[in-house]
């Protein structure tokens, strides 16, 4: 028991090590670079080009861009993930979801620093407490907190 213990804890150090959070900031900047350029600034905080998909097979110009940290093969899981959504070419959104408790609060407690303010809450049934929606003049950005991740969307008004 104590073993398995040892264990956890020293797995939960090592991905603590390896997870880089994001800010609102960086995400913002994120929204603005051209794709090619993304991949090198995102892989210094560690995360890995997983994939690029077609969101929808019929339309070429619909892609997502995956990039994880800790990717498991076998689960498909990450331990973090980033993701850009592109449309005809202009990136329609971009997720940053983390299964760290204090990346996202180092996130949400940046907020304020970014220019967003609150602006409302709605709850889904799998998550742990109510989403919330906060806007600044140009971006919305919506945190949905689950069982054991926080996922961030941010995207053009």
């Amino acid at each position: 028991m104590k073993k398995t213990l040892f264990t956890l804890i020293c797995s939960i150090g090592v991905f603590s090590l390896f997870a880089q959070e994001l800010t609102a900031n960086e995400l913002i900047n994120y929204f603005k670079t051209e794709i090619s350029a993304i991949s090198p600034s995102i892989s210094k905080k560690n995360f890995k080009l997983i994939k690029k998909s077609s969101d929808n097979l019929d339309d070429k110009n619909s892609y997502t861009y995956f990039w994880a940290v800790n990717f498991d093969t076998k689960t498909e899981d990450a331990f973090e993930w980033f993701t850009v959504s592109v449309y005809d070419e202009k990136k329609s959104r971009i997720m940053y979801e983390t299964k760290s408790k204090a990346n996202y609060l180092t996130f949400k407690q940046g907020l304020k620093k970014s220019g967003f303010k609150f602006s409302q809450n709605f709850k889904n049934p799998e998550e742990i407490e109510p989403s919330a929606i906060y806007e600044n003049d140009k971006f919305i950005l919506t945190i949905q907190p689950r069982f054991d991740r926080w996922t961030i969307y941010l995207r053009k008004k």
